[in-house]
C-alpha cells in the first residue's frame, strides 16, 4: 500500500502544503528504514525488548524506532504486546538483555 493511500485510508490528507506551517517536528530525526533494520525491530518486539533497548541496538534515535513502532502498530504489521513500550525484558548491567521469567524469585 502507498503512503498516499494509506493516508487516505486513515482519513489524513496526503499531502501537506509546507508554507501554512509554523513548525515541523523532528527534522532532525531519519524516518528511513531498511528492510534489514525492520526485521531486527520485528524479532526484538517479539522477544520483549525495551524500544529504547531496540534503538540502542538499531544505533537510532529512541524517537525514530517509537514512530516505526507506531507506524507497523497502525497497519497491523506489529501487535500491541504485554508491556507495551517497555517491554518485559531487562537489560543487564553488561549490555546484555535477561527475560523477567530468570529474574522470578
Amino acid at each position: 500500500m502507498n503512503v498516499v493511500h494509506r493516508a487516505k485510508k486513515i482519513g489524513r490528507p496526503a499531502t501537506v502544503t509546507f508554507e501554512r506551517l509554523d513548525y515541523i517536528a523532528c527534522q532532525e530525526w531519519e524516518f528511513g528504514w531498511k528492510h534489514e533494520e525492520i526485521a531486527d525491530l520485528y524479532h526484538m518486539w517479539h522477544e520483549g525488548f525495551a524500544v529504547k533497548d531496540i534503538a540502542k541496538a538499531l544505533n537510532r534515535h529512541v524517537g525514530e524506532v517509537t514512530c516505526l513502532i507506531m507506524d507497523q502498530v497502525e497497519l497491523n504489521e506489529l501487535e500491541d504486546r504485554k508491556g507495551g513500550l517497555f517491554g518485559r525484558r531487562r537489560p543487564l548491567e553488561r549490555g546484555g538483555v535477561s527475560d523477567d521469567r530468570h529474574n522470578a524469585v
